[in-house]
Parts: C-alpha cells; sequence; structure tokens
C-alpha cells in the first residue's frame, strides 16, 4: 500500500502515513462486517427499510446526492443487509478525520483499476495477489485483455464464443438432458420416507418452476457507454458505472427471472434461490463435461451431477428457506423441521459426535458453525 501512494506521486514519509490511515480505518469497518456465518443466514441479511430511515440510521452520509449520481434519486425502499454496518461507518465518518478518508478513498480507487493503469501499477497490484492468493508470477497480457473485456462486456464477448464452441443443437441437446434430471430429482422428493406430503407437495413446486438458463441468453445485452481507444482506465470506470446505474435503474422493478448472471464464456454454473433459476453457460457445456453428438451416458457422467448439484441448492440450508418463485417464505411443515431437516451446524455436530468422533462440544462452537458453510457446497 506504501509503495501504491508512493507511485501516485507522494514522499516516502507522506506514503506511509497514508499507508498506515488506510490500514488502520479497513481495521475499523472490518470490525462493523457481519460474520461469513451469519451472511449464510437468508433472514439476516434481508432488511427491507425505507431510505428515510436510511438516512435516520447513517446520517452522516449524503444518500440524496449518492442516489441522484445513480440515476435514482426517487428511490423510497431499500434492502440492507447489515444495518449495524451502515450506522457504524457512519459514526465513522464523524470521528475519522477527512484526510484520512480521502487516503482511503483514493487506495479504494485506484487498487482495482491497477491493471488498467501503467505498467508499475499493474505490477505492484499483482505482489499483493502474490501473497494473498500464491500466484507465481503475472498472467500474461492477452490473458488480462481478455478478462478486462470479460468484465466490462461480457455478453458481447459471449457472442463469438457461442457462434463457435456452442452452436447448432446443442442448447436443445443440453436443456432436454437438464429436463429430465429434474424428472429424475422429481421422483426421488416423492419418493422421501420423511418428508411430509404437504411439504413435498410444495417441493415439486418449487422444482417444476425452476428457470432454466441453458447455454446462452435467448436475447442478449446491449452496452451503451461510450469507449475511447486512448483511456483504458476511463473506459473501466465507464464500464462499471454504466452497470451499476443498470443494477440501480432496476429497483422497484418486477424481478427477471429470465437474466443470466455469469456470461456465458463462463466455466461455471449457478442456482439463484431469489430468482429460483440455474444457469449452465456454454463455457461449462463443453468436452468433457458435455457434448451434443456424445453418448447420454457419457453427458451424464460429465456434467449431470453439476446439473444435480445446482438444482438441489434450491433444497439445502439457504435454497429451502426461498418458495417457487424467489420469496422468503417457510413452506416447510413443523414435522419436517423436527424430524430429518437440520441447519448445516446441527447436521455436523450430529455427524461428528454421534458417528465420527464422539466428542463432547457445544454445537454453536465457532470452529464447527465456520466449517459448516461449507455444507452446502460440498454435499
Amino acid at each position: 500500500v506504501t509503495r501504491f501512494f508512493q507511485l501516485l506521486g507522494r514522499k516516502p514519509a507522506a506514503a506511509a502515513r497514508a499507508a498506515a490511515d488506510v490500514m488502520s480505518l479497513e481495521s475499523e469497518i472490518a470490525k462493523l462486517t457481519m460474520s461469513q456465518v451469519d451472511r449464510r443466514e437468508p433472514s439476516k441479511i434481508y432488511n427491507p427499510t425505507t431510505v428515510t430511515d436510511l438516512v435516520k440510521l447513517a446520517p452522516a452520509f449524503d444518500w440524496s446526492a449518492w442516489l441522484a449520481a445513480l440515476g435514482n434519486p426517487t428511490l423510497d425502499h431499500v434492502v440492507l443487509t447489515n444495518p449495524a454496518f451502515f450506522a457504524g461507518v457512519s459514526g465513522l465518518m464523524k470521528t475519522i478525520k477527512p484526510s484520512i478518508w480521502a487516503s482511503y478513498l483514493e487506495w479504494r480507487t485506484v487498487r482495482p483499476l491497477a491493471d488498467a493503469l501503467p505498467s508499475r501499477f499493474a505490477e505492484e497490484a499483482f505482489q499483493l495477489t502474490k501473497l494473498t492468493r500464491g500466484l507465481p508470477e503475472q498472467p500474461v497480457r492477452w490473458k488480462r485483455c481478455v478478462a478486462a473485456v470479460n468484465t466490462a462486456l461480457p455478453q458481447y464477448l459471449g457472442q463469438p464464443f457461442v457462434d463457435q464452441a456452442f452452436p447448432g443443437e446443442s442448447k436443445q441437446s443440453a436443456t432436454e438432458m437438464v429436463g429430465a434430471i429434474r424428472r429424475a430429482l422429481s421422483a426421488d422428493i416423492a419418493g422421501l420416507s420423511w418428508m411430509t406430503e404437504a411439504t413435498k407437495e410444495q417441493a415439486q413446486l418449487k422444482l417444476k418452476a425452476v428457470g432454466l438458463l441453458i447455454g446462452y441468453p435467448d436475447t442478449w445485452r446491449e452496452y451503451d457507454f461510450a469507449i475511447d481507444r486512448t483511456t483504458y482506465a476511463a473506459n473501466m470506470m465507464a464500464a462499471t458505472l454504466a452497470e451499476t446505474r443498470r443494477q440501480f435503474a432496476r429497483a422497484g422493478q418486477k424481478v427477471d427471472r429470465d437474466e443470466w448472471l455469469m456470461p456465458p464464456q463462463i466455466v461455471n454454473a449457478y442456482y439463484n434461490p431469489n430468482a429460483n433459476n440455474t444457469a449452465l453457460p456454454a463455457g461449462i457445456l463443453q468436452p468433457p463435461f458435455f457434448g451434443k453428438d456424445r453418448l447420454v451416458a457419457a453427458n451424464l457422467g460429465g456434467i449431470g451431477m453439476v446439473v444435480g448439484h445446482e438444482l438441489t441448492h434450491g433444497f439445502d440450508d439457504q435454497g429451502a428457506q426461498f418458495d417457487e418463485i424467489g420469496n422468503q417464505r417457510d413452506w416447510w411443515q413443523e414435522a419436517d423441521k423436527k424430524g430429518q431437516r437440520k441447519f448445516p451446524h446441527e447436521f455436523m455436530y450430529d455427524l461428528l459426535r454421534k458417528n465420527v468422533l464422539q466428542l463432547d462440544f457445544d454445537p454453536k462452537d465457532s470452529w464447527l458453525m465456520a466449517a459448516s458453510q461449507k455444507l452446502g457446497e460440498k454435499m
């Protein structure tokens, strides 16, 4: 951080002071941040409120100016993930000197843009990445260029990828396979001995309603911000601002369950409980996972487990708290909750104490709570 401030023109002593200020303020902000365990619980991060009450909660911040700058000055309702965080930062704004905030905001602005600035900034930024992620060397230039386009214009980059790598009947073939896996999951739910009939009915309703985003969007997104070949950093800032404003313009609008949250060229997949949909981009629907001309058995062995994994997210410790249209609603019968359904830390407690270690410990010990957060992905 000190070297970054030196690159920005500060003398060594001044750069060191600025870096110390940044680290100190970052540490104070970190103390206000909700724990990973709490963030995994949907009910704790869904806190709807009015903008009027937000202003009362965090009066030191100019919310009117901020909303106007983002293009939605009349927004009257928001959802806060952590109200205590906003109140705490508002308090810091009253007690921390403006010069410290200036250094912090300078760092927070320049660090994400390092790759778009002169190479000395990119090289210095990589030293931090090297320490935190263990990467031995900076990715080659063309890969960083592709990554930048993927960030700023993801669906523009996705179109030629789809044309080349996911042509013809690929989408239809993949959609048919996912439909078959969904029917198999439906049969599994129907055969559960521990689930009550009322809950099974709701589970089947939710499964049937899962939106399938396969391969690529039916309608490609348009990008309407200006690009200048001579100003790389300004282009990246324009892309970020355009996307932020696009998101804010949707506030108060009907949820678009057909919206893709990742571009089609990504080798990944997801389930979104808020929309009750799952996406399998063209990037992951490639050999060795999938091929439209391969045997069904080969595709099921390659990508079938990924499809099943994503669909069952709708019924894990997080997804089970949302209904068929993505609203947070408890659709489980009390008998199910008292029987087989358990929160992750309770499951881990039973597994470790009764079946493995047979140790006596508190089921809410911090280490167990932290470890249990991985169950949604690992099971």
